[in-house]
């Protein structure tokens, strides 16, 4: 009995080792606690314009990355990437802007993710905010945290509520990361950031204008009867 016991205790123990291990890359969106919440929230007007710094972590060599954005259907029509600034990796996939959330590849269900679109789009790269090294085998990072961009959003007339903007998982728009130490492409654990929308001040103060004129029509309607 104790024979099996222990032989039990080795195997949850082998198990919870393995569910700890930590992916071999992940992504990072931050605003650097800019925006009222944490550094993976924050909270805007409807009109407002904002930066996000995207972050990797990789436990290889890398020469680069891919990387896609995808966010709910409801905002994707109010929000636009309109630039970014490279570094570590600075040799861009796609340096075309604006790009837009109007494509269902890659995206999640309910989601839409982000392409550049014009009369030749770039199949699959179009839309990606990824880059390699300035030099064709050179500019390699070893395993570690880098930052990699930062990436300029606008928002034109976004409702209120509460949304999620993320890296991509789902093919064709795998985000991850050029493994030179297997000698391929690495997907990575996706970044997440929690945007919530409220309405602009003017917004605020025509709702308690409202509110007080049905409150005076109400007691001068009082009075009258």
């Amino acid at each position: 009995m104790k024979k099996i016991l222990l032989t039990l205790a080795c195997l949850a123990f082998a198990a919870s080792s393995a569910l700890s291990v930590p992916p071999p890359a992940t992504f990072t969106l931050s605003d650097n606690g800019l925006y009222g919440g944490t550094t993976a929230s924050g909270t805007f007007n409807s009109t407002d314009t904002f930066t996000l710094t995207l972050s990797g972590t990789t436990t290889f060599v890398s020469s680069g990355y891919s990387a896609f954005l995808e966010t709910n259907t409801a905002l994707a029509p109010y929000l636009t990437i309109t630039g970014q600034t490279w570094s570590t990796f600075t040799d861009p996939t796609d340096q075309n802007f604006p790009k837009i959330f109007t494509d269902a590849n890659g995206a999640d269900s309910g989601m839409l993710s982000e392409q550049y679109v014009d009369a030749n789009p770039i199949n699959n790269t179009a839309g990606d905010l990824g880059a390699t090294g300035a030099n064709v085998g050179q500019n390699s990072t070893a395993a570690g945290t880098y930052q990699l961009t930062t990436i300029s959003f606008t928002l034109s007339g976004a409702p209120a509520g509460a949304y999620t903007l993320s890296s991509t998982t789902l093919s064709p728009k795998i985000s991850g990361f050029n493994n030179v130490s297997a000698g391929g492409f690495t997907a990575a654990a996706p970044a997440t950031y929690q945007i919530t929308i409220v309405p602009e001040p003017s917004t605020w103060a025509l709702l308690g204008l409202g509110g007080l004129g049905a409150v005076g029509l109400t007691t001068l309607r009082r009075r009258r009867a």
